[in-house]
């Protein structure tokens, strides 16, 4: 049977191409890999200009916005005002704020849409102060976003701009979610408790301690499998030594029907 490290070697150097080549094809070129091989994530590059990696370390951030944590998220058909409105007033405050929403919608947004071919999307912007509560990782796989046939493959895209990027596993021969459900079978949401979810976060760290950790770099995005089918196992990465904020964004696509029947879902209004 090939392991996984040959798998690895046997798609690296389309990889290497993967990375040169850039722009909407690199998205496509990622796509193909990921429904034809059983790799779980991987990583493109977005090729950020230097004028726009000057931008990214230039943002100022209001006060406000840091203390109450507030996330911007958007449901619904593409649409590229409204959503370069809703970015650019996120980061009001920045004189390169329209530079930031252009990255946005240009350089991630819509080559992602082209290559999953869907005209509607969820994306969220997520702004982290430094904390501890990742120290020790937070390992998860994340469940369907829709209703899709069972061997439907479903995605999701995310990144940062600042900061530590998120952290994955390189591993395919492992039963992630079997071993999830048995450490948290008698753990009780209802009533949180961070010690023993620290103790389980543990106990699921050492179990996967073989694999490596791979993070994506700031110019890149993670394209990662959710739902049953090769999930990826990832987590949030230590924030506790950041110095400035870590600027965290996802893109999960679909159809009109998708996003909006997750919207209502998520008690989210729904963007047409």
């Amino acid at each position: 049977m090939m392991t996984y490290y040959n798998k690895y070697q046997k798609y690296k150097r389309k990889y290497v191409m993967l990375k040169m080549s850039g722009g909407n094809q690199s998205m496509i070129n990622a796509m193909d890999i990921l429904n034809s091989t059983n790799k779980s994530f991987i990583f493109v590059n977005i090729n950020l200009s230097v004028e726009e990696k000057e931008a990214i370390n230039l943002l100022k951030f209001q006060q406000s916005l840091l203390e109450l944590k507030h996330n911007l998220s958007y449901y619904g058909v593409f649409n590229e005002n409204r959503l370069s409105e809703m970015i650019a007033e996120y980061f009001i405050g920045s004189k390169n704020k329209s530079t930031i929403s252009n990255i946005f919608i240009n350089k991630i947004i819509k080559p992602y849409l082209l290559a999953t071919k869907c005209n509607s999307l969820w994306f969220t912007i997520r702004i982290f102060t430094s904390n501890d509560e990742f120290t020790v990782p937070r390992w998860h796989t994340d469940g369907n976003f829709y209703v899709e046939p069972e061997n439907k493959n479903q995605y999701k895209m995310a990144g940062v701009l600042l900061g530590p990027g998120t952290l994955f596993k390189e591993s395919s021969d492992f039963n992630f979610i079997d071993l999830h459900r048995e450490v948290y079978k008698n753990f009780d949401l209802k009533n949180w408790d961070n010690e023993i979810d620290i103790e389980n976060r543990k106990i699921i760290d050492n179990a996967l301690s073989k694999y490596q950790i791979v993070e994506p770099n700031n110019d890149e995005v993670a394209i990662f499998a959710v739902g049953n089918n090769k999930p990826a196992i990832h987590s949030e990465p230590d924030m506790s030594k950041i110095d400035r904020v870590r600027i965290f964004y996802s893109v999960v696509s679909g159809s009109e029907d998708n996003i909006k029947n997750l919207a209502k879902r998520l008690n989210r209004t729904f963007i047409s």
